[in-house]
């Protein structure tokens, strides 16, 4: 409870259990601002789990006392780990600023798939690109929208015209005169209906070239999105095979260490014999003979140890006095 009341945070206004909580995880966060992916995720699951627990209006308090923290960092931090979580492969790596505006709110999922099929591939991923790619998005969007207008304009004009064209067909005729004289609109009416089957007939036309293109448009979508999947499937074998190759010198390491294992365990069990062994030995008998016999020991167990030292870089031992020892 003492280092609790001598933080900077107060945390002896906090129940005893949110204070233990929150003191936890800040000692945890001071040890990952280091800023890898994933202690970035990691401090971004720790402060979200933080803010649910602390009272409301202590959170902001509590990342300025314990780390100088501003709010927008600390929502960089729980963007990440709310967006990615455990989804970023190990071997991949990008910078915090990177990571930060993929994790954005306003980032579209779309821009965050091709960020991480970049860095599959091998390549860098900067801030810079991420904002090109959100803005050549956008745009996309935007031709698109607009092209849905311009298309619903058309078929609106389009309805209009056959509507009136239909208005025209059902228009009663004139009652005939004694005389059969033409209705002084009459040629006006029928210039009319010429030009509105003109202008349908342009329009449709122009309808069909508009799905066209849109067929073919789709079609080149498709082709790239093969060639695509052509390159996904030879990074992916690419991959397969330097993991197998990895995997390989992990396995020669693994059977390495046990070697290492067995000769530790075969020494410290004939260590433990001999001390046993000495638990139980009455005095020394023969001064002259036995003794210079466990002098001889003594030296080989401390030129054992020596030698031990230098294969772990620890000292190099006087090899001349090993082999006099020995000798």
């Amino acid at each position: 409870m003492n280092d609790l009341i001598q933080s900077s945070f107060d945390y002896a206004a906090l129940p005893v259990e949110t204070a233990l909580t929150a003191r936890a995880a800040a000692e945890r966060i001071k040890l990952r601002l280091k800023r890898t992916v994933e202690d970035i995720i990691e401090i971004g699951r720790e402060l979200t789990a933080v803010k649910n627990d602390l009272p409301h209006g202590k959170f902001l308090p509590w990342i300025a006392a314990e780390f100088e923290m501003s709010d927008q960092t600390a929502q960089n931090f729980m963007n990440v780990c709310a967006r990615f979580g455990s989804q970023i492969p190990n071997y991949l790596e990008f910078k915090p600023t990177v990571l930060y505006a993929l994790s954005a709110p306003s980032t579209p999922d779309e821009v965050v798939e091709k960020a991480l099929e970049k860095a599959e591939s091998g390549e860098k991923v900067t801030v810079a690109d991420v904002k090109d790619w959100k803005a050549e998005l956008a745009a996309e969007k935007q031709r698109t929208e607009e092209f849905r207008q311009e298309s619903n304009e058309r078929r609106k004009k389009v309805r209009e015209l056959e509507e009136q064209i239909d208005l025209l067909k059902n228009q009663p005729a004139p009652e005939p005169e004694k005389v059969y004289v033409a209705p002084a609109d009459y040629e006006s009416l029928k210039k009319t209906e010429r030009d509105l089957r003109s202008d349908l007939a342009e329009l449709k036309q122009q309808q069909r070239e508009l799905v066209q293109q849109q067929v073919v448009a789709k079609l080149k979508e498709r082709e790239s999105e093969l060639a695509e999947l052509d390159r996904k499937v030879q990074r992916a074998e690419s991959l397969l095979s330097g993991l197998q190759t990895q995997i390989d010198r992990y396995s020669m390491q693994q059977r390495e260490l046990k070697v290492h294992l067995d000769t530790i365990e075969t020494a410290r069990t004939a260590m433990a014999l001999l001390a046993a062994n000495l638990e139980g030995f009455g005095e020394v008998i023969d001064h002259d003979h036995e003794l210079r016999q466990w002098h001889a020991l003594a030296d080989m167990l401390r030129h054992g140890a020596a030698a031990i030292e230098h294969f772990i870089g620890d000292s190099k031992p006087a090899l001349s006095v090993i082999r006099g020892g020995a000798a």
